[in-house]
């Protein structure tokens, strides 16, 4: 597998993980930022008049669906350009739906090595 497609894959799976649990991590990382965020929650689900963990989970797939609205796009793209393929596209796709939760570190490992191949060598 050539290096730029390696780059590009692994830059793929980071915009997913970034969209993913990019805001969980970044929410643990600051405690006085995540006692702030809870309370805008806790206001904004008040406000809609839902609870909090409906608005948390409505944020979460939002995340996901933007991510993945981004995924299709870019690769819809480079099949348009015709960097990849449109088997190579599935073989991504497919690759992309496998992915394993980041903390199991076995499983995410094999998945990254489990890379489908792309043949064009000027794939960036």
């Amino acid at each position: 597998m050539s290096k730029k497609l390696k780059i590009l894959l692994a830059v793929v799976a980071a915009v997913v993980l970034f969209a993913i649990g990019g805001g969980v991590a970044v929410m643990a990382q600051y405690d006085e930022d995540t006692t702030q965020n809870t309370t805008l929650v806790a206001k904004v689900a008040a406000i809609l008049g839902i609870k909090e963990q409906q608005l948390t989970n409505a944020l979460a797939q939002v995340r996901e669906q933007v991510a993945n609205e981004a995924i299709d796009k870019w690769l819809a793209n480079a099949v348009e350009k015709g960097k990849i393929s449109e088997t190579e596209e599935t073989a991504i796709r497919n690759w992309l739906a496998q992915r394993p939760d980041p903390s199991d570190k076995e499983a995410w490992e094999a998945w990254q090595e489990a890379r489908p191949e792309i043949a064009k060598s000027g794939f960036l």
